[in-house]
């Protein structure tokens, strides 16, 4: 049974540093990229989270085992992590009041109004059908909005999205005019590797393009999917990509992807035999070849703040497969 994370339980974990820093790590470059280690901390009590985002000196994360957000205020210089000053919790909304039935897979801080955005994964099974949809909460956790579901995606019979293969990505446009959501997995119909960015209106939900992304191939028995996605500016995305082999090892990688040249596939219900132009993507970092003493299930990915050397940070957080701990990874990226 896994435990359920509390504010206190976060302040005890995040308090404990287990792995020390690592901000003399040597950088892995490539052209117009260079990406280092700053810090990485292996969290014991805390659990299932999903998705980080950074807002207002603030870092906030999305639990996937309950629709809760965690708001704390942790320090990250040029020395890494710090002690955390204050943390709290939100428990999100439906529409009624009651708790929602699924936990959150993706979640950001609307810079706009405030109001937090997030992603549920969506369920699909003999018993239980739940589409994986964008929601709009208010910072007290109040419902305020849902999107409908993207196109394609809406779990009906022989098509979309598979089971918990919904929205892991979550991030909006640099003017925040968009809000950008990707599957994690390919829809029922896509085939094996292709999934589905959708780009929706902020205010109303509509989507307005929807881009193919290519996965890598997933390892032989084993799985590869889309963690995250995250804007770099009006044309280039960092996408997370996760896999895990037939033994359970984890694999992570991280792209740039762009948008240019790409061609919607909003029209095709299956993607399969279409003619179409994916985003093209290439790797900034695989993360084995990173100072890192052991890769996990990163699953959520936020810009943090600018250190002092002009670095941008980039903060992850695994989906607890630790040993009951949770790991945070912190990366100076220069771009």
């Amino acid at each position: 049974m896994k435990r359920r994370l509390t504010a206190a339980a976060i302040v005890a974990a995040v308090s404990t540093v287990v792995l020390p820093g690592t901000a003399t790590a040597d950088p892995v470059a490539v052209d117009g990229y260079s990406v280092r280690v700053l810090d990485a901390e292996l969290v014991p009590g805390v659990h299932d989270l999903s998705g980080i985002d950074y807002a207002n000196g603030r870092f906030v994360a999305i639990s996937d085992s309950d629709a809760r957000v965690y708001t704390a205020d942790v320090p990250l210089t040029d020395t890494g992590f710090g002690q955390p000053a204050a943390v709290s919790s939100t428990r999100l909304k439906a529409a009624d009041g009651s708790a929602f039935p699924q936990g959150g897979e993706a979640v950001r801080v609307d810079p706009a109004d405030g109001s937090i955005l997030w992603a549920n994964p969506g369920t699909r099974s003999r018993r239980v059908t739940l589409d994986s949809t964008v929601r709009r909460s208010a910072a007290d956790g109040t419902f305020a909005a849902q999107y409908p579901a993207a196109p394609h995606t809406a779990a009906v019979a022989g098509s979309g999205i598979r089971d918990g293969g919904g929205v892991a990505g979550l991030t909006l446009n640099p003017t925040g005019t968009l809000v950008i959501s990707a599957l994690s997995a390919p829809l029922l119909q896509d085939g094996a590797s292709t999934v589905r960015v959708s780009f929706a209106n902020r205010s109303s939900g509509t989507v307005l393009s929807q881009l193919a992304y290519e996965l890598d191939a997933a390892p032989r028995h084993g799985t590869n999917e889309l963690a995250e996605i995250l804007t770099v500016d009006a044309t280039h995305y960092l996408v997370l990509e996760h896999a895990v082999d037939s033994r359970g090892r984890d694999s992570v990688r991280l792209y740039e992807a762009t948008t240019v040249g790409a061609r919607s596939v909003l029209s095709y219900d299956s993607v399969v035999g279409a003619t179409y132009t994916p985003m093209t993507k290439r790797l900034l970092a695989d993360f084995s070849d990173l100072d890192l003493p052991r890769v996990t299930n990163l699953s959520g990915m936020t810009w943090g703040p600018v250190l002092t050397t002009g670095e941008r940070t980039l903060v992850l957080v695994s989906d607890d497969d630790c040993a009951g701990r949770t790991q945070l990874v912190a990366l100076a990226v220069t771009h």
